[in-house]
């Protein structure tokens, strides 16, 4: 029998206790030691990433956490969407989140997190398909998988309601945008992405939620919601795992 195979017996048999013992389950934020019924943190993670979600004082079109940074969204809201719903403020520990999901393979970490918005259930009310901002098929093929399409899997397994994964795709690849400046934000992803020709149908008179990673100027998902807005939906909605 080959080592992986004697390790996952050793895991999961008489000597599971053994194996914690020498190989712990780790919390991915901080790297401490977490209980093995735990999935990804260790306790002290999860009450900070619950205060984190439960405790922000968030505009109701930007999704700004307040107490951080105020916003002129009541005098100057210029996005083609409605509003943008976070779970989570962007700082180091989601920003740890972040990273593991999209650089280490974590895809499903994506799916877990949208157990931690409280009012998920109330989306039914108010939205018929999510569509997940899609990756250019270069870096799909890289990475191999889409972290939005992931965290769109998480909202649609609690709310039942539908992804459509293949109505918006990438024209042209534009690379990270972490170094950009709002302006040049823009510039890089005007007209980046498109609705594809057999998806118009599907969107017309329907309310979207349209689902990413991490917002920052919201240049990204306005580009992607103005393709999905001409095809005739009647809302977009954005929602993401958090907001800068």
């Amino acid at each position: 029998m080959q080592i992986p195979g004697l390790l996952q017996k050793a895991k999961t048999g008489f000597f599971s206790g053994l194996y914690t013992y020498f190989f712990p389950e780790l919390c991915i934020i901080c790297d401490s030691v977490r209980h093995p019924d735990e999935k990804w943190f260790c306790a002290a993670c999860v009450s900070k990433l619950k205060e984190n979600s439960c405790s922000r004082d968030a505009c109701g079109w930007c999704g700004l956490n307040q107490s951080i940074r105020s916003c002129t969204c009541s005098v100057a809201w210029d996005f083609p969407f409605t509003s943008i719903i976070s779970i989570f403020d962007y700082n180091e520990h989601t920003q740890s989140l972040i990273r593991n999901i999209k650089y280490n393979g974590k895809r499903a970490l994506a799916a877990d997190l949208a157990g931690y918005h409280p009012g998920l259930s109330s989306l039914n009310s108010n939205v018929d398909i999510i569509i997940p901002v899609p990756l250019h098929w270069t870096r799909l093929r890289k990475r191999g998988y889409n972290q939005a399409e992931w965290f769109a899997k998480g909202i649609s397994s609690i709310t039942k309601i539908p992804i459509a994964g293949d109505v918006v795709y990438r024209v042209r690849s534009t690379g990270t945008q972490t170094k950009l400046d709002k302006s040049e934000r823009n510039t890089n992803i005007r007209d980046a992405f498109a609705l594809r020709k057999t998806a118009e149908s599907r969107v017309a008179g329907k309310r979207v939620l349209l689902v990413d990673d991490v917002i920052t100027t919201g240049a990204t998902i306005t580009e992607c919601a103005n393709s999905i807005i001409a095809a005739g939906c009647e809302s977009v909605t954005v929602m993401s795992i958090a907001r800068d």
